[in-house]
This record gives structure tokens, C-alpha cells and sequence, in this order.
């Protein structure tokens, strides 16, 4: 409905970042220790844990439980793992659930963001609408547990870390920047060990100083 002869190419990226991690699914031992790779330790571990009051990896191994308990039914007929710290399950139950109510009111104000930044307009891609769910992926319903769509609860333990990250200074945003080239390189030298994978390089261009890509393969 969106879509015309001159912009179809550019609307191609779009939909296939959106529609092949949902394809390949968020439960991936690569995807988890891509993200705590990323986002587990360093600044940005030290921020989750002063912000949440549990450790990312901890946080982790919560979201497993939640997501292996609603997969199969939306909302759990039996208790989180009696493995698991009570405690620990209600700081992760913090990050990454909401009440109905609270739901509510937080997707009300994402769509209000959402309109105010489009002119008033609603969005014309579908793939740009606010969801709450991204975020907060468990409804908490007194004692019960209600996961819509369980992958997300994956997803926002792993590339949703960002949600933690974001919007609390360029210091972290940079920490996880930085970690991420190191995982790039870590992974092919790892793959193709007869490559050398060197970091990102200062060379000089029109008198002035200039940055190569992040990382190089020789």
C-alpha cells in the first residue's frame, strides 16, 4: 500500500532486518553470547546491574526460564524452576514486565511519541509502529505470567539489551561499540584463521587524519 517503482529497493533492507530473525528464531547459543559478548560485561554490564540490581548474566538465565515456561502455553500452568533464586526472578521480572495497566499507559505514550514526531500522522510502515511488547514482552497478572509472543522475551534478552544501553550517556554506546568490533574480529579469525584481522587504522588523506573501516581482513 506504501510502496511505488521508486522506492521499493529501499524498503527491501527494512523489512528483511525485521523478518529473518523472526525466521531464524531468537534462541541461539551464537545469539546469546553475541549479545553478552557485546553487552555482559564491561560499562555496560556494570550499568545493568546498578540500574536493575541483577547481573545481565543472571538476567539471562531468567529470560530462558520465562521463555521455556510460556512457549508452549502463553501463560504457564506450572512455577518458574525452583532452581531459581526468588529473588533473582523478581529483578528480572522487573526489567522485562509490566502490568496490564502500566502496559497500557506506556503504549499510549509511545503511540503519542510516535504521532508527535510524524506531524500528527499515523506511521505509514507497519515495521516502525511502537510496541510495548519489544520492551516489556510478559504481561504480570497478579501471580500469572502472560507472554503474547514468547520470542520476544529471547530477543529482549539478547539484541534488547540495547534497551538498557540507549539514552544513558555516549560513554556506553561506545563500551558496546567497541566490544562489538572486538566479536567481529574474534569470529572470523576463529572461522578463517588464515586471515589476519587487524583493527581499525589512522592514515592520512588531504592533510588530514582519516579512519579506515572497523575492522580489516588481510
Amino acid at each position: 500500500m506504501q510502496l511505488d517503482e521508486t522506492n521499493i529497493m529501499l524498503e527491501l533492507h527494512r523489512i528483511a532486518q525485521r523478518q529473518f530473525p523472526w525466521q531464524r528464531g531468537f534462541v541461539k547459543p551464537q545469539n546469546a553470547y553475541r549479545f553478552l559478548y557485546v553487552y555482559g560485561q564491561g560499562k555496560c554490564a556494570d550499568h545493568f546491574a546498578a540500574k536493575h540490581g541483577i547481573t545481565i548474566t543472571n538476567f539471562v538465565v531468567c529470560a530462558f526460564a520465562f521463555f521455556w515456561a510460556t512457549y508452549n502455553n502463553p501463560v504457564p500452568l506450572t512455577p518458574i524452576s525452583d532452581s531459581l533464586n526468588p529473588a533473582m526472578i523478581e529483578a528480572a521480572l522487573k526489567v522485562i514486565a509490566l502490568s496490564p495497566e502500566v502496559a497500557r499507559l506506556k503504549a499510549r505514550e509511545m503511540r503519542k511519541i510516535a504521532l508527535e514526531k510524524n506531524g500528527g500522522k499515523e506511521l505509514s510502515r507497519t515495521i516502525y509502529q511502537p510496541s510495548v511488547l519489544r520492551e516489556f514482552p510478559i504481561v504480570r497478572v497478579g501471580r500469572n505470567l502472560i507472554a503474547p509472543l514468547p520470542d520476544l522475551i529471547m530477543y529482549r534478552a539478547t539484541s534488547g539489551l540495547f534497551f538498557d544501553i540507549v539514552g544513558n550517556g555516549q560513554e556506553l554506546i561506545n563500551d558496546a561499540n567497541q566490544r562489538f568490533e572486538e566479536y567481529a574480529r574474534l569470529l572470523i579469525k576463529s572461522h578463517m584463521p588464515r586471515f589476519e584481522v587487524l583493527e581499525a587504522q589512522l592514515y592520512r588523506f588531504n592533510k588530514s587524519e582519516a579512519q579506515t573501516p572497523d575492522v580489516l581482513v588481510s
